[in-house]
């Protein structure tokens, strides 16, 4: 139970802060268009990153440091004042590529933490959580815009993520492990996580 609830606040964060990125970056100082592009074309490095990433380093790191670098950098683009436009600019597109990173590793973390009876329910369930994020960020982001606070959606978004982050590191590791067949295997698993640490 506990890895299903970690994963869902890790689904909710991940959106949350996928989108809502991705609408403040939209509210900075600057050409609406050219950050909004900007803030699409680092997902094609973030993708590539986030790969090679979770073969090298693991799941479960990858998911973690993913929401924690991006909770930093909506922090740092939270903190920056508004004449700092390029720094501002700069870390919320370096919070967008780890947000990208985080959603990338999710669906493939989320398939081997559950057994194969329930892989597939949890993959949707999972997902669907993850849409109550998506339908928050936008409201958090023009809550910020409209009240002429751009700043606040950043500290609320690098608030979830960063503690998420942390929460993921009790998820258990999947890299070069069978996947789990049935409920016994999963706790199994878990298990082997908990005496290792």
């Amino acid at each position: 139970m506990k890895r299903l609830i970690i994963i869902f606040m890790a689904w909710i964060a991940g959106v949350m802060g996928y989108y809502g990125i991705t609408y403040s970056t939209t509210n900075l100082v600057g050409n609406f268009y050219i950050n909004y592009e900007l803030s699409m074309l680092v997902e094609i490095p973030a993708y590539i990153i986030g790969m090679f990433a979770v073969e090298k380093i693991g799941r479960r790191p990858m998911l973690s440091s993913g929401l924690l670098l991006s909770g930093i950098g909506c922090l740092t683009a939270g903190i920056v004042p508004p004449d700092m436009a390029c720094i501002k600019t700069v870390s919320s597109l370096i919070a967008k590529l780890f947000a990208a990173c985080v959603t990338a590793t999710l669906f493939s973390y989320t398939s081997e933490l559950f057994p194969t009876s329930s892989r597939s329910a949890m993959v949707g369930l999972c997902s669907t959580s993850g849409r109550i994020g998506g339908i928050i960020a936008p409201i958090i982001s023009d809550w910020g815009k409209n009240n002429g606070q751009d700043s606040i959606p950043f500290f609320i978004f690098a608030t979830i993520n960063i503690l998420v982050g942390l929460l993921c590191l009790l998820l258990p590791e999947t890299k070069d492990t069978a996947f789990p067949a049935t409920i016994n295997e999963a706790i199994a698993m878990e298990k082997s996580l908990t005496s290792s640490t």
